[in-house]
């Protein structure tokens, strides 16, 4: 049993070596008794990890803003194939507000929702299960050279995908209509 620990973060902005960033980790010491008869404090200069968590915050921030001014659409998948990243070239409006929050989602999710949806590729409309399986097999071997896709509002789109090096995948849509 016994007193969990409490825990503190305390800034000092005028130490001698810039301002610093403590966590405070303390726990009460008692005796057999069960009477307090101190505490032990334990202080951990955590400065770094809080100017570090704070540059990633700035720099998530950033890559989001260019990756949202893209005029292509971009789209980042991690290890497990869920989508992280996305702009709107991505996912066109309307498939996002019929589709929901597509962040977490898999590849093979969000393609199974673009072929059965309103706007879909002219070869999914035909036989929507072969134009998925197509899809997934480009998704999964990328090929050197870009996909072109016919869309059914007339729009063609041309794919470029690859891997990322932790087994992730990246994939661009440009709109050459």
């Amino acid at each position: 049993g016994g007193i969990p620990s409490a825990g503190a973060e305390i800034m000092f902005p005028d130490a001698p070596a810039g301002p610093r960033v403590l966590s405070a980790v303390g726990r009460p010491l008692t005796d057999d008794r069960g009477h307090q008869q101190g505490g032990v404090v334990v202080l951990r200069d955590i400065s770094t990890e809080r100017a570090l968590q704070s540059t990633i915050a700035r720099n998530e921030r950033r890559f989001k803003e260019a990756v949202d001014a893209m005029e292509n659409g971009f789209a980042l998948f991690d290890a497990e194939d869920r989508l992280v990243v996305y702009n709107h070239g991505f996912l066109d409006a309307e498939q996002e507000a019929e589709f929901g929050n597509p962040i977490g989602h898999t590849f093979e999710e969000l393609t199974r929702a673009f072929a059965f949806g309103k706007l879909s590729a002219v070869e999914a409309e035909r036989d929507p299960e072969a134009w998925v399986n197509w899809r997934m097999e480009v998704h999964r071997h990328p090929p050197e050279t870009p996909v072109e896709i016919l869309w059914t509002d007339v729009r063609w789109m041309r794919v470029t995908e690859r891997r990322t090096g932790e087994g992730g995948y990246v994939g661009d849509w440009t709109n050459i209509t």
